[in-house]
């Protein structure tokens, strides 16, 4: 199901209804801080237990997890690695969800090697019921996905993938513009909108989000290798409007409930399309843009709102439709024939032709 669908619904309503605690395996801290914080707000008995906690916190948690006193309790993959796994066999868990569960299958865009050592926890939980959630898996990775969680026949349900809020275009880089000032520029025209720029490295992080500052936009870098209090402090920010901009690698944003995130831009190639899939839809949560721009003088999707669409660059025209010459991929020759006046096309073989007469011809005078 795509972003927005309402993923969450499926285990936040049997969370109200079934007896004990629903237990989600989530793949992030800041997923888990921000879906916490969410439930919390609407009234639900929800905590996390995960890394971050000091040794009193995580020791009153637990005993109110045995207490019965949570309706969620969130923890990563690598937690149920330890006591915790052992200790909840003697907690009534009414339900356990993966969340972004392509990560458990080794096809998948987001593999973690912690997913995979899921296996089993039904069993050691009394057979508990598995709900396996995520926006992007392809067949094969579903098919894992039921086989690493030891599912028999599970129900499945699949959403339409199509996103209609959002219009994805194209921008050209290498064109000597400086693509900096591009981001820059464009940035300013959303000022005062929510949007996410992703990059690759945690160096072009800091540098890209201290260059968008130095020019008067309010943007926060968010990488891993942040302190746990500066990436809480950043995402919180965030939430409350109180910066514009992310400058962030992929480990920001995965099931952030941010619905009024405008755009999205990739400043380099995502490493795979179910990446740039489950990016892009950070910012579909409303009409919304999702933006990407990539390395070279080539194109390549990004977006621009239904709402506020502008004409953008490389061929696209508005709406996100690329013109004839940029829509196809080139192949050889294919972007100059296609570009070429049909003039100019039909007099191509009389020339070939002219030109192996020409050839015979100076063969035939040299004596041959």
């Amino acid at each position: 199901m795509p972003t927005g669908a309402g993923k969450s619904l499926t285990f936040q309503i049997p969370a109200r209804l079934l007896p004990g605690t629903v237990l989600v395996v989530s793949p992030l801290i800041s997923l888990m801080k921000d879906q916490v914080d969410g439930l919390a707000r609407n009234g639900f008995r929800a905590t996390v237990i995960n890394s971050t906690l000091d040794w009193e916190t995580r020791r009153d948690r637990l005993r109110r997890l045995a207490a019965g006193e949570y309706e969620l309790v969130y923890v990563a993959p690598e937690g149920l690695e330890g006591g915790l796994r052992s200790f909840l066999g003697g907690v009534r868990v009414s339900l356990v969800v993966v969340d972004e569960a392509h990560c458990i299958s080794e096809w998948g865009h987001d593999f973690r090697p912690a997913y995979r050592r899921l296996r089993g926890l039904k069993h050691e939980l009394g057979g508990v019921p598995i709900l396996a959630l995520t926006a992007t898996a392809t067949r094969r990775v579903a098919g894992d996905i039921i086989r690493q969680l030891g599912m028999v026949k599970p129900d499945g349900f699949k959403g339409s993938f199509f996103r209609p809020n959002l219009v994805l275009t194209a921008h050209k880089k290498g064109d000597g513009g400086g693509s900096r000032k591009d981001l820059l520029a464009y940035v300013r025209r959303r000022a005062g909108e929510s949007g996410i720029i992703y990059v690759l490295t945690r160096k072009n992080v800091e540098s890209l989000a201290e260059f968008l500052h130095a020019a008067g936009v309010r943007a926060v870098p968010y990488h891993a290798g942040l302190e746990d209090a500066v990436r809480a402090r950043h995402q919180d920010a965030f939430a409350r409007d109180e910066v514009d901009v992310v400058v962030a690698t992929i480990a920001f944003g995965m099931g952030i409930d941010k619905s009024n995130v405008r755009y999205v831009i990739h400043r380099e190639m995502p490493r795979s399309i179910e990446g740039y899939y489950q990016e892009i839809g950070r910012a579909t949560a409303s009409r919304a843009t999702a933006s990407s721009s990539t390395p070279g003088p080539t194109c390549s999707p990004i977006g621009a709102s239904r709402r506020r669409s502008r004409t953008p660059s490389c061929g696209a025209r508005p709406g996100g439709r690329a013109s004839p010459s940029t829509s196809s991929p080139r192949r050889r020759g294919a972007g100059t024939r296609a570009s070429s006046p049909a003039s100019t096309r039909r007099s191509r073989p009389a020339a070939r032709r002219a030109t192996s007469a020409a050839a015979r011809a100076s063969r035939t005078s040299s004596g041959r």
